[in-house]
């Protein structure tokens, strides 16, 4: 029985790895083994009793499963024997018999050309009369999926899905989905934050996907189901940043100097502890927060408190993409105040389209929801990006000919729609000081050359040609825009302090951590690199971050001393290298920063997951800052001094962030010099999570 039941364990991990593990075929040998070897057990002896039935049973649906595709003969033959055995034996196993139900409906739909699922299918599905009104979760959620996967199997009639999908209750649904979630988030309580992205990872259920849901309510016209997926969407969009924030907030709240000492110490010194060491201190940090608060709070948002946070012309926009047949599948939940439900609208592969068409035809994406009055113009829109969308100036592309989408519609750039609620909660941090990084030295010595280059040479903020060998140049106009910037500030009467030549140190930053800050700018060169580089070779002084487990630790900013990685004076990764990576700051306490202006190439770049972007917007994100306005590619140093000296004119009279940043685009689509009329002069630059 023991052997019985291990080797179905590991026949159903191989099952469930199938696509990096082992092949289908060694698969379904383990589970053909079993089952041979405890039918002739069962023959010869009576001792195994139930055990054997139900390894033989759950032998046969695994079988039935790897079967469906290449023998789904055979596959519907042994379905069919589970729902004869559960019926003869009452139930044997809870649900066996609805998910074979579910199984033999989808063999029929894919291959009712096959005589033996027709056989099946006529003796056990036609007269069936199972009621799923009130369906345990394992047998609603089997019929999901299968009507999953006849929704999504490319050559199935709309009317042959809809006529199943009254099976679907959106109230047992929802009763599933409550479940499922307050699981998650009491799980999530007692876990480290490694043990929380496996859990997550481990805990997800592909039934409460928005593309299957929301097209199931589209097509059955349940607006019900809409709310699921959009609460599904609030519940797992970047819920590992949310759950760390969530953490860090409540510890620094809890004025508790012992809490705040341990937590600041796994965070600042972890790499100074074994693993072992650091998971039990972060236990204790775990357990001492429960007497405060509960950091999963703003993971307990639902669309009903989105909603009720929205203006009349407000609409929040949860984009989200799966993949689907080998592509990337795009959709998009709409909500507004007025609505009964969110409203669902399919965007296809917009991957593809880019491919195929251009970015710029990217726009009838919001044609399609202007035209639909989904939204409308004057409408301020909180977009909530996924995939590709949060790396593109998605909201400033040409409606026609001089007239952009931010022309007609205001585009506020969240993390999560849940920000919505967060900080229309909260108080905003004020703006009392500016701390300025710029004009650095990147050599160990003040030899840098400091005479303005020609006007019509630009010197761009990031890796340019080849640099990351030769090491970078100093950014003359980065040196004329922090001047700038403390200029402004000292006529508004605000706190200013700069940092440059060798004093914009790593440290310098480091030493920042807990102190309130109104807005920290970084006038620097900033870089991101992909995993798959291509200029990851041996003499490459950075070939340590390409080969890097850490995303985190591909981006970063130059500091003073940068080039001591091209001039092999220091090692990459080391404390004071000169980089600032994302994963360094991530250890840093900001949480007391209302704003981190970037102000240098690729600082919005980074690997996309479902977290977001993988890069310096995550890692200050990670170390509690409020909001950042960021650069989605490289950027001109002396257009972009340009850019930054008109949002602070605003920005520190007291307009709001996206006030200042939307004048400071119209400013430079009307500047004298024409070339700055271009998009990648002011569309480049993009504001994330400021609600106001």
């Amino acid at each position: 029985v023991n052997y019985g039941y291990l080797q179905l364990n590991l026949a159903q991990n191989y099952l469930a790895c199938k696509d990096t593990l082992n092949s289908i075929t060694t698969c379904k040998n383990i589970i053909e083994t079993i089952y041979d070897r405890v039918a002739s057990l069962n023959g010869r002896t009576k001792g195994l009793g139930e055990n054997g039935n139900h390894i033989k049973l759950s032998a046969k649906q695994l079988l039935a499963q790897i079967n469906q595709n290449s023998n789904p003969g055979l596959s519907a033959t042994l379905c069919e024997e589970v729902i004869l055995f559960n019926d003869e034996n009452n139930d044997f196993i809870e649900g066996a018999k609805e998910l074979a139900y579910g199984l033999i409906k989808q063999l029929y739909i894919l291959h009712q050309d096959n005589p033996t699922v027709q056989k099946v299918y006529d003796n056990i599905v036609v007269n069936d009369n199972i009621d799923y009104s009130d369906r345990k979760s394992d047998a609603l959620l089997g019929l999901i999926d299968f009507l999953k996967q006849t929704l999504f199997a490319g050559n199935v009639d709309e009317q042959t899905v809809q006529d199943n999908l009254h099976l679907i209750k959106d109230d047992q649904l929802r009763i599933i989905f409550d479940e499922f979630k307050a699981k998650l988030l009491n799980n999530i309580l007692f876990l480290t934050e490694e043990q929380r992205e496996s859990y997550f990872n481990a805990a997800q259920r592909s039934c409460f996907r928005p593309m299957f849901v929301s097209t199931a309510a589209e097509i059955s016209q349940k607006g019900s189901l809409n709310a699921i997926a959009y609460d599904y969407l609030l519940l797992t969009k970047s819920i590992l940043l949310a759950s760390s924030t969530g953490l860090s907030d409540i510890v620094y709240q809890s004025n508790d100097k012992e809490l705040i000492d341990l937590f600041e110490r796994v965070k600042n010194y972890h790499e100074d502890y074994s693993p072992n060491q650091i998971e039990s201190y972060e236990h204790d940090i775990l357990r001492k927060s429960r007497d405060y608060s509960d950091f999963t709070k703003n993971l307990q948002v639902t669309w009903k408190d989105v909603q009720e946070k929205l203006n009349d012309n407000e609409v929040a926009l949860e984009f989200f993409v799966e993949r689907e047949n080998d592509l990337n599948e795009y959709g998009v939940l709409l909500l507004r105040k007025q609505w009964e439900y969110p409203r669902f609208v399919d965007l296809a592969s917009i991957e593809l389209a880019i491919e195929e068409f251009g970015f710029p035809r990217m726009a009838n994406i919001w044609k399609i929801l202007l035209n639909e009055e989904l939204i409308k113009e004057g409408d301020t829109i909180f977009m909530s990006g996924a995939g590709v969308l949060q790396t593109k100036w998605f909201e400033h592309l040409e409606m026609e000919p001089g007239v952009c989408f931010s022309d007609l519609c205001h585009v506020v750039r969240v993390t999560s729609t849940r920000e919505i609620v967060r900080q229309r909660t909260t108080t905003e941090l004020e703006r009392k000081s500016v701390i300025l990084f710029g004009g650095l030295d990147y050599d160990e010595k003040e030899t840098a050359e400091t005479t303005l280059p020609d006007e019509e040479v630009e010197i761009f903020r990031g890796e340019g040609d080849d640099r990351y060998r030769s090491g970078f140049e100093r950014l003359i106009y980065s040196q004329k825009e922090i001047d700038a910037i403390q200029s402004i500030a000292k006529n508004n009467k605000i706190k200013c302090k700069e940092y440059q030549g060798r004093y914009g140190t790593e440290q310098a930053v480091r030493n920042l951590s807990g102190e309130e800050v109104g807005v920290l700018h970084f006038a620097t060169h900033g870089l991101y690199y992909p995993e798959t580089h291509p200029n990851v070779t041996n003499d490459n002084p950075y070939r340590q971050l390409f080969n890097n487990s850490n995303c985190l630790n591909r981006s970063f900013l130059v500091m003073s001393g940068g080039n001591a990685l091209p001039q092999h004076k220091k090692v990459a990764n080391s404390y004071s290298d000169g980089l600032l990576t994302a994963a360094e700051i991530s250890h840093i306490d900001l949480h007391n920063v209302n704003l981190v202006v970037l102000s240098a190439c690729q600082s919005a770049k980074g690997d996309i997951s479902n977290e977001g972007v993988l890069g310096l917007q995550y890692g200050f994100k990670k170390a509690g800052v409020n909001s950042i306005l960021m650069c989605l590619d490289n950027v001109d140093d002396h257009a972009t001094q340009i850019f930054m000296e008109e949002f602070y004119k605003h920005l520190l009279k007291g307009l709001s962030k996206q006030e200042s940043l939307k004048k400071a685009q119209q400013f430079m689509r009307t500047n004298t010099d024409e070339k700055y009329h271009s998009p990648e002069y002011w569309a480049n630059y993009i504001l994330l999570d400021s609600i106001e």
